[in-house]
């Protein structure tokens, strides 16, 4: 069961550290087996009860690349994605591994992703009336990656 970033780094390897700006132009997607707690992540930062420029910036943004492959998958920590989007952070890096695939590794994966989705929900104040439950159920469509 991975805990917490150093669990994964024992799992899959110590990631390759990148800059924004090196990644800026990629594709950016969710993996679509993250598609509903990224849905979850979206409603909840929608409804975050303070203003983001107190929030504490990621100092690193984590994703993961196929092989030979310019696409990147967020997994977890969507939050701090979408919290870029808002504010851009211009030292901001990027922890690149190799996307896993076995199933095994992803549902690891989705375990910690919920994990830390509850640690997130735990750590900050909401206005409970902005989360509307409807756009976190996935019904298997196209999550695009902006905020609105």
């Amino acid at each position: 069961m991975l805990k917490h970033y150093d669990e994964i780094d024992k799992k899959f390897g110590r990631a390759r550290l990148s800059s924004w700006n090196s990644i800026k132009n990629a594709e950016i997607r969710i993996h679509p087996d993250f598609i509903g707690i990224s849905r979850c992540y979206r409603e909840i930062f929608k409804a975050l009860e303070h203003n983001l420029t107190n929030v504490n910036h990621a100092q690193h943004l984590h994703v993961w690349q196929l092989k030979k492959s310019s696409t990147y998958y967020l997994m977890y920590d969507f939050h701090y994605y979408f919290q870029h989007q808002r504010l851009p952070n211009k030292n901001l890096k990027i922890k690149i591994r190799t996307l896993p695939t076995t199933t095994e590794d992803l549902n690891a994966l989705q375990e910690f992703s919920s994990r830390k989705f509850i640690n997130t929900l735990s750590s900050h104040r909401y206005k409970i009336e902005r989360i509307h439950p409807d756009p976190s159920q996935n019904n298997g469509q196209h999550v695009p990656l902006k905020i609105t």
